[in-house]
């Protein structure tokens, strides 16, 4: 009897609905198919960390060029992780290759982190259907993602893993010296990742240890003292930046306000972490409309939210307090409270979106409560959640295409690019319809087109949290200030933007041999820097384009 050629297919579709891993995956390709084919689609802050990862291995070569203007700082920083893996990857495959590696690796890392955490908490009872699949590839592609905040996201999928320790230990799965000296490492690996997912595990790990029943006491005290023994890299951490003071910053919420409508509508539409373009935009169309927002993924993303809670949700926290999930409720609750009324940032020298990287902590972990029912209400949010995951995949392929076309537009630059080129960037970072913004950091592609090309916006180098520094910043070249020149767009602003150039193209004399202009002739930046009295007399123009243009000291 010949096999029947439906055999395969069936097989496929049998492991398909058994295995979460297979259906996260399937729902991810799309996305990650548009940012292989385009090779050098750029996140937000991807090139900056891709740049910095370069410098840092010419910095370890011994590269002069480089090491008189930066310094790598090799002690316990918590951004270490996004670093190394990008200074690995830049020495083991093409750049294109390492931009690759590095966007797939924060859009598949935390989601599968998650599924192996599910594994870990839910055992034999592994919720794999297509609600909490869908649920946490929207968890995976989201606002932080198209940010570039790399080492955040290696830290998120490493937190997941130290919380399946955690519950391992205290569940009584493992025991054993080993293995407590295991959760001890994992905690001091998570640190070394990133410091905000270390707090985002940190919390939910204190909600386990004080609200899941069955645990042994002495299991407890011992996953605080394992969570403990890390608690001093904290504290030398503060000791290497400065002990910079805190302040807590809301950007958009006012607390006078606090009853106003609109103010809430702005703080909620600010630190929102799904939506990664404005909410009245319709990618590939691109019509601007109020009623874009019902084609949003927020919107389908709350309608499915709404369901489940009015039909399981509150069932679900009852059954809950009597049950093992009652720790895990108690963290999802704490991360909203400070994902919501949180502030957007721990003072000016620390990292900002604050809010959106808790939250996107709590959606994950929303993961190990889901439902296991597959009737009623529950098909009707996942039906929900496919629509919210249709309209972000459209969202973040056009975002690849449309990035790849900004990184094509500058290509021709690197040819007048040398090796050991001090570099200043004017980048024209008018807004679009995404809420990331890789012209920002478009100068960063460039550092990539020679040996040892040193860039005074390199923004990571002018913070104490990333291990790669600045020795001495000139006066007038802070990369703070460069990137406050990019974004001035009002007519207001011009005037002032004019002073803030003639100053910057002072300040660049005898610090730099290349300035480009990453600008359209027409825009208003570009013309204000072709027409400075400091350019035209110090300056050579070496080639213009109508998207670029470079200048060599003379």
């Amino acid at each position: 009897m010949k096999p029947s050629l439906q055999t395969p297919w069936i097989e496929i579709s049998n492991a398909l609905s058994k295995s979460l891993y297979l259906k996260v995956g399937l729902l991810l390709l799309p996305v990650s198919l548009v940012w292989i084919v385009f090779g050098w689609a750029i996140t937000q802050d991807g090139p900056a960390h891709l740049a910095s990862a370069k410098i840092a291995n010419e910095w370890l070569d011994g590269q002069n060029p480089v090491r008189s203007i930066y310094t790598l700082d090799l002690r316990p920083l918590p951004n270490w992780s996004g670093q190394a893996l990008s200074m690995l990857a830049l020495k083991r495959v093409p750049a294109i290759w390492a931009n690759r590696l590095m966007n797939l690796a924060g859009l598949w890392l935390p989601p599968m982190a998650i599924v192996s955490l599910l594994r870990v908490v839910q055992a034999q009872r592994l919720n794999s259907g297509w609600g909490v699949a869908l649920w946490i590839s929207l968890t995976a592609m989201n606002l932080v993602w198209s940010f570039g905040f790399t080492s955040f996201l290696l830290g998120l999928a490493m937190a997941w893993v130290v919380l399946g320790r955690v519950w391992s230990f205290g569940s009584g799965q493992v025991s054993g010296l080993r293995p407590w000296l295991g959760l001890a490492i994992s905690w001091w690996v998570l640190f070394l990742c990133h410091l905000v997912a270390y707090g985002i595990a940190g919390l939910v790990c204190g909600s386990l240890v004080l609200a899941t029943p069955g645990w042994r006491l002495r299991k407890r005290f011992q996953i605080v003292v394992a969570t403990a023994t890390s608690l001093p890299l904290v504290w030398n951490y503060r000791r290497i930046t400065g002990g910079s003071s805190l302040e807590l910053i809301w950007e958009h919420f006012h607390w006078s306000q606090i009853f106003e409508v609109s103010n809430w509508v702005r703080h909620l539409g600010w630190i929102d972490p799904i939506s990664v373009v404005s909410k009245r935009w319709l990618p590939i169309v691109e019509i601007e409309s109020t009623w874009a927002i019902l084609c949003q993924p927020l919107f389908w993303t709350i309608l499915a939210i709404f369901v489940l809670l009015l039909d399981v949700g509150f069932k679900a926290w009852a059954g809950a307090k009597a049950g093992e999930q009652r720790g895990w409720f108690l963290g999802i609750l704490i991360l909203l409270i400070f994902g919501v009324l949180g502030p957007d940032s721990l003072g000016r020298d620390q990292g900002h979106y604050l809010p959106q990287r808790i939250l996107i902590g709590a959606m994950s972990v929303a993961s190990v409560v889901w439902p296991m029912t597959t009737v009623g209400k529950v098909r009707m949010a996942t039906c929900f959640l496919a629509a919210a995951w249709l309209g972000q995949s459209v969202s973040l392929m056009e975002l690849g295409r449309k990035s790849a076309r900004l990184t094509f537009s500058i290509s021709g630059i690197g040819d007048f690019i040398s090796s050991g080129d001090r570099v200043l960037a004017f980048n024209d970072a008018k807004p679009w319809a995404y809420r990331s913004n890789p012209r920002l950091h478009l100068d960063s592609v460039v550092v990539m087109a020679a040996e040892a090309v040193t860039s005074w916006n390199l923004y990571e180098a002018a913070h104490a949290y990333f291990p790669l520094h600045f020795r001495q910043k000139p006066p007038g070249l802070d990369p703070r200030g460069l990137e406050a020149v990019s974004l001035k767009q009002s007519q207001e602003q011009v005037s002032e933007r004019r002073l803030q150039i003639h100053s910057i193209v002072q300040a660049a004399d005898g610090q730099v041999d290349v300035i480009l202009v990453l600008a359209d002739q027409g825009s208003e930046l570009g013309q204000v820097v072709r027409d400075s009295d400091e350019i035209r007399t110090k300056w050579k123009l070496q080639r213009e384009t109508q998207s670029w243009a470079i200048y060599r000291r003379r």
